[in-house]
C-alpha cells in the first residue's frame, strides 16, 4: 500500500535511529497496516551503509514487511536519489522521508487510513516539528519551528502550493510517476520542492496538511547553516526555478529581491547590500547566536528573517550570466 523513501547522506547511527523509531511507533500496528516497504537510498556515504540497513531485515520478515537498500556510489543529490527509489517502489502510494524525521506513534496509521478512504489522487504533507524541549530553550529552534505548518494548522486542511515540502509527504505513484519525478538539474541546495509543487499545482492534485501525521526533526538546525544555505540557494537554485517558472516569484522566500520593477523592492536590496559590504550580516548573526538561551532572553523572530534576508542577498550577488 506505502512505500517509505528515505534518502540518506550520512553515517550509521542516523540509520539505526530512523529505522528503530520507524519500528517503535508502528509496534503492533503491523496487522492493520500491511503492505509496507521501506526504501532507504545512500546517497554516497564515506561508509557503506548496507550492513546496518539489512540488520534490521528479521524484524520486517516478522511483519511481512519489506525492507530495500539502494547505494549511489558518489553523491548525486536528493532529486536523483528519490527519483531512483521511486522506481524500485512497489506500492500504489509514495511516502517521501527525510531520515531526520522520526515517525511518532499514529503517523503511518493516519497516512494509511488516508490512502484507504481516498477516491482520487492527492498529496498529503505530513506535520513535522522541532523537539518541544528544544523549542523552549532556543530562540532559533523556536522561530524554526514556527515555520512548520503544524504551528498554523490543526487536523487535515487543503492547503496551498506554496507550503510544499518534500520532508515528508505522500502522494500516488502514479501521480510521482506521471510528472517524471523530481528535476534532476537543481544541483544545489533547494528549489527541487518548489519546482515540483509547481507542476503538482498546474495538475489541478489536491494538497492536504494532516497534523495528526506527527514527526519530529531529530537533525540540530542551527542559524550558521541555514545562513550558509541561503547563498547556494539565492546564487543558482533559485534562477533555475525562476526559468522553469516565471510566475512563481512571488511565492518564493524572498520575493522582494527578484522583483527587478518594483522601486520599494530595489531600496530593500540596496539597504541590505550596503549592510552586507560592512559585514552587518555577520555581526547579526552572531549576536543572534549568542542570544539563542530562550530562557534568559526572547528573540523578536523579524531578526532571523532580516539577517536570513542578507545572506540571500549575498547570494544574489554572486549570480552572473554563466551561472
Amino acid at each position: 500500500m506505502i512505500s517509505i523513501i528515505s534518502p540518506i547522506l550520512g553515517n550509521p547511527s542516523k540509520v539505526k535511529t530512523f529505522i528503530s523509531s520507524f519500528l517503535d511507533n508502528t509496534q503492533g500496528q503491523f496487522k492493520l497496516l500491511e503492505n509496507i516497504e521501506l526504501i532507504i537510498i545512500d546517497d554516497g556515504s564515506e561508509v557503506n551503509l548496507k550492513e546496518t540497513v539489512k540488520a534490521f531485515t528479521q524484524k520486517f520478515d516478522e511483519r511481512k514487511w519489506r525492507l530495500i537498500f539502494l547505494r549511489n556510489e558518489k553523491n548525486e543529490g536528493r532529486a536523483f536519489s528519490r527519483n531512483k527509489a521511486a522506481k524500485f517502489a512497489t506500492c500504489e502510494w509514495l511516502f517521501f522521508v527525510d531520515i531526520d524525521n522520526l515517525l511518532q506513534q499514529g503517523c503511518l496509521k493516519k497516512l494509511y487510513s488516508i490512502v484507504l478512504s481516498s477516491k482520487v489522487p492527492l498529496v498529503v504533507r505530513a506535520n513535522v516539528r522541532c523537539w518541544p524541549k528544544l523549542t523552549s530553550t532556543s530562540n532559533y529552534l523556536h522561530y524554526f519551528d514556527s515555520r512548520y505548518l503544524g504551528s498554523r494548522y490543526a487536523g487535515t486542511v487543503k492547503i496551498e502550493y506554496r507550503y510544499f515540502a518534500s520532508d515528508a509527504f505522500l502522494i500516488n505513484k502514479s501521480v510521482f510517476d506521471s510528472l517524471q519525478g523530481f528535476d534532476e538539474s537543481f544541483r544545489h541546495y533547494g528549489c527541487e520542492d518548489e519546482e515540483f509543487g509547481a507542476r503538482l499545482r498546474a495538475k489541478n492534485i489536491p494538497y492536504f496538511f494532516c497534523s495528526d501525521a506527527l514527526l519530529y526533526d531529530n537533525d540540530s538546525p542551527t542559524l550558521d547553516r541555514a545562513c550558509a544555505r541561503m547563498i547556494p540557494y539565492a546564487r543558482y537554485s533559485v534562477p533555475i526555478l525562476i526559468r522553469k517558472h516565471p510566475t512563481i516569484i512571488d511565492k518564493l522566500l524572498f520575493p522582494q529581491a527578484e522583483n527587478l520593477k518594483n522601486i520599494k523592492s530595489a531600496i530593500l536590496k540596496g539597504v541590505l547590500y550596503c549592510a552586507n559590504s560592512i559585514k552587518f550580516n555577520e555581526i547579526l548573526r552572531i549576536l543572534l547566536n549568542k542570544l539563542d538561551n530562550r530562557k534568559k532572553f526572547k528573540v523578536n523572530p523579524v531578526f532571523y528573517k532580516v539577517v536570513l534576508a542578507m545572506y540571500y542577498i549575498k547570494g544574489y550577488s554572486k549570480r552572473n550570466k554563466n551561472d
